[in-house]
């Protein structure tokens, strides 16, 4: 998991007004500071990597082209990932399919000779089994649904933050997190404590 360093939005306010005044240094510290934040946001929505990528390029390119109306830097943040999170979901409208994650399964007699000659390779295949089993679920859901997962799950934001971040009404936003919920239960069940599987959603 990547570790997440807490930037002073004070710091964030000044590389906002330095790039809105053309100073492309600065541009570029936002670029390299929330790139990685942007692509985790598209990545969850539109489950494939190069789509991703994509997005975290065209996602930047509307921020700077918006950078001159925007005066909140303090705000930065949220208003990337708002942009992020509405690329992906317009994107995934004009997708004629979502390509599918390539890969051989790994056996468990196979898992426990790797296991027995470096422990570390088997938490590598644990995490990518996994991150497998995570793309299932996502997949079972809708894309819009994908978006609020994210937003909730990933990114900490509430429902009231997610309403407004993708548009749509307060209860819409729960209904599409209570079957977020249930999918990913399902399918993380064999990775998730005792407790939290016998929740009730």
């Amino acid at each position: 998991m990547a570790i997440q360093i807490e930037v002073p939005q004070a710091d964030y306010s000044a590389l906002v007004t330095r790039a809105r005044l053309g100073d492309e240094r600065a541009w570029r510290e936002l670029f390299e500071r929330d790139r990685e934040m942007v692509f985790r946001v598209a990545y969850r929505i539109v489950l494939d990597r190069e789509e991703a990528l994509d997005i975290v390029q065209e996602s930047f390119s509307k921020a700077f082209q918006h950078l001159s109306g925007f005066q909140d830097g303090a705000a930065w943040g949220g208003w990337l990932r708002t942009i992020a999170v509405r690329t992906a979901i317009s994107r995934m409208r004009g997708l004629a399919r979502i390509k599918r994650l390539l890969g051989r399964r790994i056996d468990d007699e196979e898992m426990n000779r790797i296991g027995a000659r470096d422990g570390a390779a088997v938490r590598r295949i644990e995490q990518r089994e996994l991150a497998e089993a995570m793309n299932r679920a996502m997949r079972r859901l809708s894309t819009r649904q994908r978006a609020v997962a994210t937003l909730h799950f990933e990114q900490g934001l509430s429902i009231p933050e997610i309403a407004a971040t993708i548009e749509i009404p307060y209860s819409t936003v729960k209904v599409h997190l209570h079957r977020a919920r249930l999918v990913l239960r399902e399918h993380l069940a064999g990775f998730l404590p005792m407790e939290f599987q016998n929740e009730q959603a």
